[in-house]
Formats: structure tokens, C-alpha cells, sequence
């Protein structure tokens, strides 16, 4: 727990009332109490926790932080001067704000939110333990209101005396223990005992003898008496209470208060019988349920030193739930009924049900047999008859009651819906019959009402549901009387709704598919010309013109039948009047032709593309459509690709090259020198030479003057013109150890003899390493003492073979050496090859062999497994 300074001082202002800071201080260093560790052990030996502590300071209205930051901030008891005046208290506040008695938990933000929740959690259910949750007297200063003219003083009290007129002095003072008040150059003047109007004329009295004017008439000189803090007072407060033991409280404290400081009443604990002990003897006993339901306590007192506050368990629980409004755990007495129960929670709601009060009960133990399975049964109520006093029913403990609401139907109504101008529910007794409802009530059907219908749903009191349907027209003129019973619905239908909305539509060769509302002088010619763009001559070269189809719904049939007319004969369309739910499609010239024809630019253009084809359009035409040529493009020649279908030989396309004319391409020329005329889909390719825009080059590194990575001309070129560019051969240089990296991987090639020949046989991106003639020679396999050598001129593979004690000639099989280029040469009888730095001469272990006699299990056994097999499958065929 995070402790604090100030204990220290709490700890002494504990030993008397009446002591001052300067007084507090003394005392520390009388006891010689500096350090944190000696604070805590003196508490612990008079019993106190920092929170009791903390309690006294706010009673004495002490400041903790300004206390501890002015005396104890270097960690010991200030020596310096303390001037303090017995006319003016060193720290006090006002009457009116008193500091809070509660006893508080030095816990985190984290710690003190949990316990909130979990308050809130148990007091949510159980009536009245909700008052708790918003402690007036935590964290804040609390109003205590005027003080009772009755009020007694005694030690502890701080009265303050202000005289104005003919004489003016100001003075606050504390009662001794002796029960004295020293008034500067006028003696000692006895309070205690006295209530606080006593007070207040005698102090007159007394301060006449040296004060003129005050006791004169008319008089000159005024007093004003006051308090400006209340002795505290120590009650006890035991039972269900969130913290039991000794709290201090102000001296104008009621039970209520007391309740507070120990953090509330816990839902275990009674809130209708808090008892008050004062000298071991019942003073009181208080209803809270008074006080939380009218905001009175009848017999409320004033506590005093070492009373006892005591919170009994609770007496019952009652459970109080459905349409009132209040629900909870109720705590009731025993000669307490259901009406007191229901008063308590605010009364009952418009909505609750009275004749049926659902009682869950809990058997008594006496009543409880070993033979019975379960102890809980149900009970109805009628509330009318507990209210008459025809039925007397008594709550015990453990009673859930649960009241009902009542039904949501509602009687004597009447609802139309649908077409007509103010829908809603109606009263039947002013409109009973279906013509009055819809003329009054609804104001009349609305336009485009369908007239050859209306039904009424109807529901009788079982919820059994029927509808009759009438003519409305004739409901309308009076040819018949519909008379209207409780609950009947009203529909009425609109045209749409029935037959659906008149309306036409075009759709096909049109910018999008539209519908309009019919009207019945709307022609073929009348919907074209609106929906589309008839007069432009786009629209006009590629709309089909032979033909227009309209479809036309047929009753008899159940289906469309199909009209069709000639667009171009504007005569005979202009006289074709639709009707409701036509359908007109136009088509364009693409049903028999392509209209929208392309070609394609591939290849090395700016944007490659699929083009419109346009009217003698020429090869050069379509490139500049695409953006031009890319950089290093071909642009003397490029291939156009034409459809030629030929089925039977599988041909599809034909190719051939066209010359470009540039000058016609910018615009110098009307027509190109060798133009191509385009046709529909054809696909015009633009090239671009092998390598154009690449930057070829060869890397040389090794025994060379200058290794660089070298530029070449042309696609191939020889090894003597690369090793000429890189400065030529170093003495070390050679050439057997030399070799080219060709895409990552080693070739072996005859450098001398490609030098000699002067080859062109390198590529882009080749690597030459020119090898040196020092280096090592290492042996390893089945070799007596593989070893690595410094490699000595003119010296062959078996030398170094030999110095590393030969071969082992048991194991030892091929024997091979490999060249730091890659390429690998056998060594034998006749064979004993050139060594070159860096070489590896390996000698490879024999395949130890099979014995003769394991050799011939195994042979029995694959010889057993065949003819098992054949056997088998000769078997199987005969069966």
C-alpha cells in the first residue's frame, strides 16, 4: 500500500482534540520520529490504519499535502518556526465544509472503479442499497446545513466571534478542555455546557463590561457568534456494513451519516431496523425504507461520543417483478402485506394486470416432507379483492412475485388501409359502416383506385381469423350496406396493384432500355423518335430499317404476339397506336454485317491498341493512331497479318511485309508511295532488330593487365580481340588453366588454339577467367596420406600420387583429376595427365562385393517369389 507522510502527523493530532500544528510537531520530535518506518511502527502500537488516520486530519481540517510539503518533504520533522496564534486556528475550514468521514482504501483508480462495479452489481437488484453508491461524504466536502439553536457546546467546537460598529474585533477560538474560551485582555469566559442560543446571549453579556455600545439602547455595537467547526465524535458502527469498527464523524452527525462513513449497508445486511446504542442501552430504531421512499426519517437522532450504530442481517427477501415500477428484492416486515409491498415500489403502472399476481413460493421447513420432491410451487393473486380486504394475502420470505400486463389489444376499433387519403385506425361507433369509414374517416379513395374490389379481414374474440371481399363501387353508391364489427381491417387497392401500372418499353438498338407510361394516343413513331436519337445520321447508318418488332400482350393466349413493320415507312408507323404492356424492339445493320470494325497495332508502338477502322485507312495511319514508334523500332518495314480462311488445309491468316512511307506518316505526303489499305481485323505488327537499345559486353578477369567488363560491336567476337582489349596476357598467365563462364556454368575451351585460329565464338553476358601457373594440388579419396602441395613445374599426377604414400590398394578404384575449370582427365597404366594450379586428384573407393554365399540366397529367394507368382496368376486363368 502507498504510504504517506502524513501519518505522522495524524498520529499525533490523535492525542488530543485540542492540540495545534505547532503542538503536533513538538511532539514528534519529543518521540524523535523522523523516518517513514518509525511513523508506521507507532501507528501499529496504538492500533491506528492510515485510513483512521486520515479520517482525524479531515475532521481537524487538515490539508494532507499542504501539511506534509511544508514540514516533511526532506523526510523529517521541520524545525523552523511556527507561529501560531491561539486567535486564529493554523488550518480550518468553514462550517459548511466540513471534511468527509468516510473510511477510504489507499487503492489504485483500477482497484476502487472494480469495487464501484461490484457494488453496483449486488445494490442493482435489492431495493434501496442503491442510495449507497453515490457516498456523499467521499471525495468531496459535505453540506451540514444550519446549526440547531439546541446545540450543545463542548471541547473540540471552534466558535468564532466578529464585533462591528463602535468597536470591531474578529476572533476565532477553540474550546479547551476545561470547557474555556480565553478572550484577549478579557479574561476566560466558560462555554461548554451551553446550548448555542445560550451562547450567543451570554457571550453578549459578558463582552458589554469591555465592549461600549453593545448592551446600550439603540445599541452601537454589534456581536455575531458562529461556528466554524464542529467538534468530531467517535461512533461505532457494527453488523452488514462494508466496514465495521470505529469511525469519526462530525459532531452534528446522524445515524445516516455513520452508515455512510462505514461505506453502506451490504445487500445481507436490513435496511429497515438500523439500531442506535448509546451507554449499552437501545436508543432508537430507524426505518430506512422511510427515509428512501419519502425522504424522512421519523425518529432520527443526533449521535453522540462512543455510540453504536448496529445493521442487522436482513429480515426477508421478497422478489418484485413484470409491470411495476420498481422491480427488486423488497425487505419486508412481518405484519407488512402486498399493498404496502407495491407501495414501496412507486405504486403499479396503467399497464399492470390486477387480476392475476403470479406467486412463486418457497414451502416453510415445517411444511417440508422428506416424500415430496420438490419444494416450490405457484399461486394466483387477485389484487382487486387484497385491495377490498376480500382476500387476505400474506408475503413470506423467499416470494417471487411477478405481476402481468395486460392485453395490447385494443377494443371498439376499426382499421382501413391502402389506397385511400388518411389511413389509420378509426372508432367503430362513429364510423359502423365501410361507405361512412372511407368518405369521413379515410376522406375518400385516392385516383386510380381499382373499384371491382375491397376485402375486410376480420378476427373474433377466439383470434380466429376470415375475410370477405365486396364490389367497392358498389359499397360506394349505396347498393349495398356493409356494416363494420370490432377489429375488422379495410383494404383497398390501388389499379397498380391489381392489374399493374400501363406502361410501354423499347429496348434493342437504343443508347440504354426505357419504359414510359402509356397514354392513348402514343404511336410506334411517337416512342422511337423519344428514345432515341432518330434524326442523327449515326443512328440513321446503323439502325436496321427493315424492320421493327412490336410485341403485344394477348389475354386469350397468355403471351406476346409478334407485329412487325418497316422503320423506313414513317407513314405506317405514325399510325400504329400502342396499348398497355407493348414491347418494341429496334435492331441495327449488325444483325447481317459487322458495323464496328477494328484493327490491331502490336508490337513496338507507343500504345499498343485495338483500333476503329476507318475508311481507306492505310498501315501508316493506324501506326500514328497507336502513338508512333518506340525507340529503335522498325521503321522502313512491318508485317500486316490478314484473315484467309481456308478450312481445308487449316489456314487461317496470311502475312505479308509493307514498305513504309515516313513522309506520309508526318503529314508531308496525301498518299503513301506503297499504300496498304486496310480491312476489318487486320493486325499490323512494327519490329524492332535483334538487341536494339542492349548494351552488350563481356567480363575478363584473371591474368590479364586491365580485367575490366569490356563493350563489344558486334553479336560474336574472338578471344583474341577481348584479350587485346584488356591489355593482353600477364607472364604468369595460363592459358591450360583458363576457362568461360557461359550462363553460370564452367566450359573448358583450348585458349591457345582459339587464339592461333582467332574464333569468333564468345557471346553477351560471357565471363574469361585467366587462369595463373602457381597454386596448389590437393589429393584425397583411398589414399594413404591425402595431402595438398604447392604445385612444382613440369611434375605429373602420379608424383603427387606418390607423395602421399599411395594409393590403398585394397580399396582403390578409378582415379580421376579434376581442373579448376571443370573438365576432369582419368589416371592409369598409360595415363598420367598434366597437373595445373588448383587441380584435385581424387582416388575412388571400390564397391565392396557380395559374398558368393549371400549372392545365392538371394538368387533362391527371387527365383521362390517368381514361381509363386507364375503359379498364382495359372490359377487364376483356369478358374
Amino acid at each position: 500500500m502507498k504510504l504517506k507522510l502524513l501519518l505522522a502527523f495524524i498520529l499525533f493530532t490523535q492525542l488530543t482534540f485540542s492540540q495545534t500544528t505547532s503542538q503536533a510537531l513538538e511532539e514528534a520530535q519529543k518521540r524523535n520520529i523522523t523516518s517513514q518506518q518509525q511513523v508506521l511502527q507507532e501507528l501499529a502500537k496504538n492500533g491506528i490504519s492510515e485510513d483512521k488516520a486520515r479520517q482525524m486530519a479531515r475532521v481537524r481540517g487538515i490539508d494532507f499535502d499542504t501539511f506534509l510539503s511544508t514540514y516533511f518533504t526532506s523526510g523529517s520533522v521541520s524545525t523552523g518556526p511556527v507561529v501560531v496564534s491561539n486567535d486564529v486556528a493554523p488550518v480550518a475550514t468553514s462550517l459548511n465544509q466540513s471534511a468527509p468521514m468516510v473510511f477510504v482504501e489507499d487503492s489504485s483508480e483500477e482497484e476502487v472503479e472494480a469495487l464501484r462495479n461490484t457494488l453496483e452489481k449486488e445494490s442493482k437488484n435489492f431495493f434501496g442499497y442503491d442510495i449507497f453508491l453515490n457516498n456523499p461524504f467521499t471525495e468531496k466536502e459535505y453540506l451540514v446545513g444550519n446549526i440547531d439553536e439546541g446545540y450543545i457546546i463542548a471541547p473540540g467546537d471552534v466558535l468564532r466571534l466578529a464585533v462591528f460598529g463602535d468597536n470591531s474585533m474578529d476572533l476565532e477560538l477553540t474550546v479547551d478542555l476545561n470547557g474555556n474560551i480565553r478572550l484577549p485582555n478579557m479574561g476566560v469566559f466558560l462555554a461548554a455546557g451551553n446550548s448555542f442560543k445560550t451562547l450567543k446571549e451570554r457571550l453578549q453579556t459578558y463582552l458589554g463590561k469591555f465592549l461600549s455600545g453593545l448592551l446600550s439602547s439603540p445599541q452601537k455595537t454589534f456581536l455575531d457568534v458562529s461556528l466554524t467547526q464542529i467538534r468530531p465524535v467517535k461512533v461505532t458502527v457494527l453488523g452488514e456494513v462494508s466496514a465495521t469498527g470505529s469511525h469519526l464523524v462530525n459532531g452534528l452527525a446522524t445515524p445516516l451519516n455513520a452508515l455512510y462513513a462505514a461505506g453502506g449497508v451490504k445487500t445481507s445486511g436490513t435496511l429497515r431496523s438500523v439500531q442506535i446504542f448509546r451507554n449499552n442501552k437501545l436508543l432508537e430504531e430507524i426505518d430506512l425504507y422511510q427515509y428512501i421512499t419519502t425522504g424522512k426519517i421519523k425518529n432520527d437522532v443526533r449521535l453522540s461520543n462512543n455510540d453504536v450504530v448496529f445493521v442487522g442481517p436482513r429480515i426477508s427477501s421478497i422478489s418484485l417483478s413484470g409491470q411495476v415500477k420498481n422491480s427488486g428484492v423488497y425487505e419486508m416486515k412481518e405484519q407488512e402485506n402486498l399493498q404496502d409491498l407495491i407501495k414501496f415500489s412507486g405504486g403499479l403502472p396503467t399497464t399492470a394486470s390486477l387480476n392475476n399476481f403470479k406467486v412463486t413460493r418457497v414451502k416453510p421447513f415445517k411444511d417440508r416432507a422428506q416424500s415430496f420432491i420438490y419444494d416450490r410451487f405457484v399461486t394466483s393473486v387477485n389484487y382487486n379483492n387484497v385491495k377490498e380486504g376480500k382476500n387476505e394475502f400474506k408475503i413470506e420470505d423467499g416470494d417471487g412475485i411477478e405481476v402481468s400486463k395486460i392485453l395490447d389489444k385494443v377494443k371498439n376499433i376499426v382499421t382501413i388501409n391502402g389506397h385511400v387519403n388518411a389511413p389509420g385506425v378509426y372508432d367503430i361507433n362513429t364510423f359502423s359502416d365501410l361507405k361512412t369509414l372511407i368518405e369521413l374517416a379515410a376522406k375518400q379513395i385516392r385516383p386510380n383506385t381499382y373499384l371491382n374490389k375491397v376485402d375486410i379481414f376480420k378476427e373474433d374474440i377466439n383470434g380466429d381469423k376470415s375475410f370477405v371481399t365486396y364490389n367497392l363501387k358498389s359499397v360506394l353508391d349505396e347498393e349495398i350496406k356493409v356494416v363494420l364489427e370490432e377489429n375488422d381491417s379495410i383494404k383497398i387497392y390501388s389499379e397498380t396493384e391489381v392489374i399493374g401500372e400501363n406502361r410501354v418499353s423499347i429496348s434493342g438498338y437504343v443508347s440504354e432500355p426505357t419504359t414510359v407510361f402509356w397514354r392513348e394516343d402514343l404511336s410506334l413513331f411517337d416512342l422511337i423518335f423519344q428514345t432515341t436519337s432518330f434524326e442523327e445520321t449515326v443512328f440513321q447508318s446503323k439502325v436496321l430499317k427493315s424492320r421493327v418488332d412490336l410485341k403485344r400482350w394477348d389475354e386469350s393466349k397468355g403471351q406476346y404476339r409478334l407485329f412487325s413493320y418497316r422503320l423506313e415507312n414513317l407513314n405506317e408507323i405514325s399510325k400504329v397506336m400502342l396499348a398497355p404492356k407493348d414491347q418494341v424492339v429496334l435492331y441495327s445493320e449488325s444483325v447481317t454485317e459487322v458495323l464496328d470494325k477494328t484493327v490491331r497495332v502490336v508490337g513496338f508502338v507507343k500504345n499498343p491498341s485495338e483500333i476503329p477502322l476507318q475508311v481507306n485507312m492505310y498501315v501508316e495511319d493506324a501506326i500514328i493512331a497507336s502513338g508512333g514508334f518506340e525507340e529503335y523500332a522498325d521503321q522502313e518495314i512491318v508485317t500486316v497479318s490478314r484473315e484467309a480462311i481456308d478450312v481445308a488445309i487449316g489456314k487461317m491468316r496470311d502475312y505479308k511485309e509493307i514498305i513504309l512511307d515516313i513522309d506520309y506518316l508526318k503529314g508531308l505526303k496525301e498518299t503513301p508511295e506503297h499504300g496498304f489499305i486496310l480491312e476489318d481485323n487486320d493486325i499490323v505488327v512494327v519490329r524492332k532488330p535483334n538487341s536494339a537499345g542492349v548494351v552488350k559486353s563481356i567480363n575478363v578477369s584473371g591474368e590479364v593487365f586491365f580485367p575490366q567488363t569490356i563493350i563489344i560491336d558486334y553479336d560474336l567476337v574472338s578471344l583474341e580481340w577481348i584479350i587485346n582489349k584488356a591489355g593482353g596476357l600477364k607472364p604468369t598467365a595460363n592459358l591450360d588453366n583458363s576457362f568461360i563462364i557461359r550462363n553460370g556454368r564452367n566450359i573448358s575451351y583450348n585458349f591457345k588454339k582459339g587464339l592461333k585460329n582467332k574464333e569468333a565464338i564468345l557471346e553477351i553476358g560471357d565471363e574469361i577467367f585467366i587462369g595463373d601457373s602457381f597454386g596448389y594440388v590437393q589429393t584425397q579419396g583411398a589414399i594413404e596420406f591425402p595431402s595438398q602441395f604447392i604445385m612444382e613445374p613440369n611434375k605429373r599426377a602420379k608424383y603427387y600420387i606418390k607423395n602421399s604414400g599411395g594409393k590403398i590398394t585394397d580399396e582403390a578404384g578409378s582415379i580421376y583429376i579434376t581442373y579448376k575449370s571443370g573438365k576432369s582427365k582419368k589416371i592409369g597404366f598409360l595415363k598420367n595427365p598434366k597437373v595445373l594450379p588448383e587441380s584435385i586428384i581424387i582416388v575412388n573407393r571400390k564397391q565392396p562385393k557380395v559374398k558368393d554365399g549371400k549372392l545365392a540366397d538371394d538368387l533362391i529367394k527371387v527365383f521362390g517369389f517368381i514361381s509363386s507368382t507364375l503359379t498364382t496368376i495359372l490359377l487364376v486363368q483356369r478358374l
